[in-house]
């Protein structure tokens, strides 16, 4: 497998990676704001039931060793004990079932005396205290266990999101490397079109056509040269061949010739050979297509 190949499944991998962080991110970030809305509407329930505490308090207090709770008093603190409850629904406390006995059987009593109803009341406040305090302590551990989460994460994406740049300017690099390649043609149009100035479209299209006759008994002279390990020969062909090849614009098939007439040894050329086989198969597909374009 090589690089590019290596680089592409990286970044298939780490864009589900990307995906999976922004994921945790954004669950981190819901949390977060879950419990900044839980701990505003705990403030508020606790502010809450103080004021219904307070009122509370206040009919039983101005209501002591008097005749009788009057009716509407009865019905204001019920009506308050039930909003009261409400506010802690859920929450299994013994102080409230003890509040809610005793004022059943204070509320018909004459003379009441509100004094165990009322400590049964703070007894309740501080339970209610310390659960707030708790449930709080708790919400911003968490938070602050999310935050910390979060800022590790976006140092993360941030690595993670350089890295694939990195490696998708590589990868674009090489593919218009390639494209260039691709699309690179063997024959240099302004070559020809010099040499139809200089000796007229009809002379130059007979010079592509002898060039092109000539071409595959210089292959098969390679093959035979090769075959033979006449190393000295071989770099008479290259020479031959190179100026034929620069004349019909084949450039880079000249340059492979000019190294075949400097090839320090037999390898050298059999490796030569096989891309000058190559090469020569498109410029004779190229110089073909030139030559049908003229007529």
């Amino acid at each position: 497998m090589n690089l590019s190949s290596i680089l592409r499944v990286y970044l298939y991998l780490s864009l589900i990676l990307l995906i999976f962080l922004v994921a945790i991110s954004f669950n981190s970030l819901r949390v977060i704001s879950m419990n900044g809305a839980r701990t505003i509407r705990t403030a508020e329930d606790r502010f809450l039931q103080d004021n219904l505490e307070t009122e509370i308090k206040e009919v039983l207090i101005n209501a002591r060793n008097k005749q009788k709770f009057t009716e509407q008093q009865i019905e204001a603190v019920s009506d308050k004990m039930i909003r009261f409850e409400q506010i802690l629904k859920g929450h299994n406390l013994r102080s409230m079932e003890l509040i809610r006995n005793e004022w059943e059987q204070l509320k018909f009593r004459h003379a009441p005396n509100p004094d165990k109803i009322i400590q049964e009341f703070d007894v309740l406040h501080n339970i209610v205290n310390n659960m707030v305090l708790d449930d709080l302590h708790k919400r911003q551990a968490n938070t602050e266990r999310d935050t910390k989460r979060i800022q590790k994460i976006k140092l993360g994406i941030g690595s993670l999101i350089l890295t694939m740049f990195i490696a998708a300017l590589y990868l674009d690099s090489q593919l218009k490397k390639q494209r260039d390649e691709f699309m690179k043609k063997s024959i240099s149009n302004e070559t020809l079109k010099n040499l139809a100035d200089s000796i007229g479209q009809e002379a130059m299209v007979r010079v592509i056509q002898a060039f092109m006759s000539e071409l595959p008994k210089a292959e098969t002279s390679i093959n035979q040269l090769i075959s033979e390990k006449n190393i000295d020969e071989l770099h008479k062909v290259g020479h031959r061949n190179k100026s034929a090849s620069q004349t019909v614009g084949a450039m880079e098939l000249a340059e492979l010739f000019k190294q075949l007439e400097v090839a320090p040894k037999l390898e050298t050329a059999i490796d030569l050979n096989t891309k000058i086989n190559s090469e020569s198969n498109i410029v004779m597909s190229e110089l073909q297509e030139q030559i049908t374009s003229m007529h």
